[in-house]
């Protein structure tokens, strides 16, 4: 009977222990940083919680039946070689987990560190390349501002705005009156998805639109392809813009000449 009550004890300390160091490790691999800002972190951690709370009320259950057992001092033979067998197992695990805990900890401060090096280096690497890129690359805010984080230099060339005079600024004090709403429309449905889509999506929208070089001119047609990117779990809007003001007055002319066309086959044939 000594032996049940003792087993319900260490199943206890083991139940008590294992959900510890899950919590434990949670805290320390940083995955309860800005847990509401990101679905898929309080995914994995409302499930950490619940088999927290499911293991400890389970050890909980074990310690009463201890109680009780030494109270009355009766437990059957199987009953007891259960217990025995569920606390060897239970107190291996736990002491196998607390052996493994450093080892886990140091190989993802290893693995973070290794990522924060790969980003830096794409990060240097991206700069070299929008920096020499003749499309415009920006990222903003998800917000109703969509406010200029980062741009290329190409802004320059494309929008007649430097990189400097937009950082800070609404993508949208930019664009022609005319066209705002469509635009609008479009980058809210991006926005849209980026805070409510529990998947992360990557796919690209595209819209056309005419920007303003000055207060009373609007003579630039600009195609972007708006996305979403994440940095640090938290969701970015990208827009990669082209200039094709080219391209519509090439499309402009070619109508032109095909109305004409119509136009002269029209006459020729009531002669």
């Amino acid at each position: 009977m000594l032996l049940a009550v003792i087993s319900d004890c260490l199943i206890f300390l083991a139940y008590v222990s294992i959900p510890l160091q899950i919590v434990i490790f949670l805290w320390s691999s940083g995955m309860t940083n800005e847990v509401f800002a990101s679905p898929s972190k309080l995914m994995i951690v409302s499930v950490a919680v619940l088999f927290t709370l499911f293991t400890m009320l389970c050890g909980i259950t074990h310690l009463f039946t201890a109680f009780l057992e030494f109270q009355s001092m009766r437990a059957p033979n199987a009953l007891t070689a259960s217990k025995v067998a569920t606390a060897i197992v239970s107190i291996a695990t736990a002491v196998v987990m607390y052996m493994l805990m450093p080892m886990i900890l140091d190989m993802l401060k290893l693995v973070e560190i290794i990522r924060k090096g790969r980003l830096q280096e794409m990060s240097r690497l991206m700069r070299l390349v929008t920096e020499h890129c003749t499309e415009v690359i920006a990222t903003h805010s998800v917000d109703q501002t969509l406010r200029f984080l980062s741009v290329n230099g190409a802004s320059e060339s494309c929008f007649r705005h430097p990189p400097e005079t937009l950082i800070g600024t609404s993508f949208y004090s930019i664009i022609c009156e005319e066209d705002l709403p469509h635009v609008k429309v479009v980058v809210e449905d991006v926005m849209r998805r980026a805070l409510h889509s529990t998947v992360t999506d990557l796919s690209a929208t595209r819209m056309e639109y005419r920007v303003r070089t000055s207060a009373s001119s609007c003579s630039l047609w600009m195609e972007s392809n708006v996305s979403i990117a994440y940095e640090d779990m938290q969701p970015l809007i990208i827009i990669i813009t082209r200039d094709i003001t080219n391209r519509r007055e090439l499309e402009a002319q070619r109508r032109l000449a095909e109305e004409q066309d119509r136009e002269d086959t029209v006459v020729n044939a009531k002669l």
